[in-house]
């Protein structure tokens, strides 16, 4: 019997539901461009029409983060605060109306095509062809997409939207990352008091967490509808964001910290109480993840500000005023270092020439500081997908909790059932049956060798060995990763061994110190050793560790 997903959501229909898979995936590619707040969140509403509405909260820690460190830094940060509001509210009204015309243009589409969930082809793929200048039911290859005359009869009958759409999300992309850049777009004249706090300011994002600030708040809730006619909405009560150590928490008048901060707590109590090394993984990252920035925006701040004071006192009489963020751009830019933002030389860039020459590696220092700032991962997950990064996190995890790296879910240390008893419980149990125990164990190391060996035999050039593979697999390695570097060549071979022998894997490891193996997992008696009281105490230190690492450095002055 089969179940249309039509008749689990109620008073909705396939096109309906296509939409908002649609905008969804959609919202999602934005957060990973960096076109919307790295917390935006999404929230489908349904209504006696089905899923007509749909709402976005864009949401930017970076960008409450920095509006608070220039609201301190009163009066020209307060007027640069101001700014920031405007920037982000472009930002968001830009990002709102371009995903209103998604949302409309996608259930059209689908529509259109008139299929059950999933339709073949979705709007992105259209306009992605027809801005190469192809019909938009022409593929790269040359190939043409199911339904053509459907597809190009939709593109000719909503051009007009369709254009209006894709200059919304050009407007959207125009915008600058950073404030100072984004005054010079606008050609906003500001004193050089305002100027200077910005650039002194400019990473003060990346810095800590703070409460959020009303004035961004009130532009961040936007609601989509399916006929166009979104717009921003009032209605703060479902105001949402995510963070970095649960899933999400309400920012609203409801939210109560002190439970939130029960619920990371208890979060980590489990993971640690199961033995779920990614649960773990997640939360040590947090950690990590704000350490590196910490560590990052401190040697920035050692090198920026003692080169500031010395740029302004030698440099403050510039006319035109030039401040110091100009030249590090032009740096990074390979550009004249006297080129001013309209693109025009500067009159004395003779003077200009000569403090680059005199301060040459300390600027280039402070430029590449600033590209890796630029550069670093928005939130904890861009981190920690980062595969070195995440290596670091589940190495802290073996190290701090003895959890290797595959132990989660249903693998989690004390979920397994072979997992360690305990020498007390085996020298507890009958002759026969410890007897039994140890047979098992090498029954499974003979099975597991006679097909390696078999694995070997079709491969004849594969040199490693069973506990290579087997360690490969217990610490998240490649399965053909060699001891001396590289990958074996047969590593797609290794890789179907390990899955297709996982459960047998996962024993034989849980079984091998009846062998005389003694490692990791043969060392204690993990469910006795992770009580409650050790579970607590450890989760928090861990959470202080996370709240440590989310500090303001210093006094924030970057």
């Amino acid at each position: 019997m089969s179940i249309s997903i039509t008749s689990l959501i109620p008073n909705s229909t396939p096109s309906q539901i296509q939409a908002r898979t649609a905008i969804h995936k959609e919202i999602n590619d934005l957060v990973s461009q960096g076109l919307v707040g790295e917390y935006t969140t999404t929230l489908a509403m349904m209504t006696e029409e089905g899923l007509q509405r749909f709402e976005i909260t864009q949401w930017s820690e970076q960008a409450n983060n920095q509006w608070w460190a220039l609201m301190e830094a009163a009066p020209a940060g307060v007027e640069a605060a101001s700014y920031l509001e405007q920037m982000v509210a472009q930002r968001r009204g830009y990002a709102g109306a371009y995903l209103d015309d998604y949302f409309t243009l996608s259930y059209r589409l689908a529509e259109t095509l008139d299929e059950d969930f999933p339709v073949s082809v979705e709007l992105d793929q259209l306009a992605e062809n027809a801005l190469a200048g192809r019909h938009p039911s022409e593929n790269a290859d040359g190939t043409r997409l199911a339904k053509e005359e459907r597809l190009n009869q939709f593109w000719q009958d909503n051009q007009s939207d369709i254009e209006t759409m894709l200059e919304h999300y050009e407007n959207l992309k125009q915008v600058p990352d950073h404030l100072g850049d984004w005054l010079d777009q606008q050609q906003i004249s500001r004193s050089e008091a305002v100027d200077q706090v910005i650039e002194m300011h400019r990473y003060a994002g990346l810095e800590g967490a703070r409460e959020r600030s009303d004035a961004l708040t009130n532009t961040a809730v936007y609601q989509l509808n399916r006929d166009g006619a979104g717009g921003l909405s009032d209605d703060l009560s479902r105001f949402m964001v995510f963070n970095d150590i649960t899933a999400h928490h309400r920012a609203n008048e409801t939210f109560d910290p002190q439970a939130y901060a029960d619920l990371s707590h208890r979060m980590i109590e489990i993971g640690l109480r199961i033995g779920d090394a990614n649960m773990l993984k997640n939360a040590v990252s947090g950690q990590l993840y704000h350490s590196d920035k910490q560590a990052l925006i401190q040697s920035y701040q050692t090198l920026y500000q003692p080169m500031r004071d010395q740029f302004y006192s030698a440099l403050s009489d510039l006319e035109p005023e030039v401040n110091l963020q100009d030249l590090l751009d032009n740096i990074k830019h390979g550009d004249p270092v006297g080129q001013l933002p309209d693109g025009s030389l500067h009159p004395q860039q003779d003077r200009l020439e000569a403090f680059v020459a005199q301060h040459s590696l300390s600027l280039e220092s402070i430029a590449n500081k600033q590209l890796q700032l630029d550069e670093f991962p928005r939130n904890r997950l861009e981190w920690q997908k980062i595969e070195a990064n995440g290596r670091r996190a589940e190495q802290l995890v073996y190290q701090q909790y003895g959890l290797e790296p595959w132990e989660t879910g249903t693998n989690s240390r004390t979920l397994r059932e072979l997992s360690w008893q305990g020498v007390d419980y085996l020298n507890s149990q009958p002759d026969d049956i410890r007897q039994n125990l140890i047979n098992d164990a090498k029954a499974r190391l003979e099975s597991l060798m006679r097909q390696f060996m078999s694995l070997r035999e079709e491969h004849p050039g594969l040199t490693m060995t069973l506990e290579q593979l087997i360690d490969n697999f217990r610490f998240n390695r490649p399965a053909g990763q060699l001891a001396e570097g590289g990958l074996s060549s047969a590593q797609q071979a290794l890789e179907a061994f390990l899955n297709d022998n996982e459960p047998l894997i996962v024993d034989y490891i849980d079984s091998s110190w009846l062998l005389g193996k003694q490692d990791n997992l043969s060392q204690i008696d993990y469910a006795r050793w992770m009580d409650s009281e050790r579970a607590s105490r450890y989760a928090d230190t861990l959470l202080d560790l996370i709240e440590q690492s989310r500090k303001v450095v210093g006094q924030g002055v970057v």
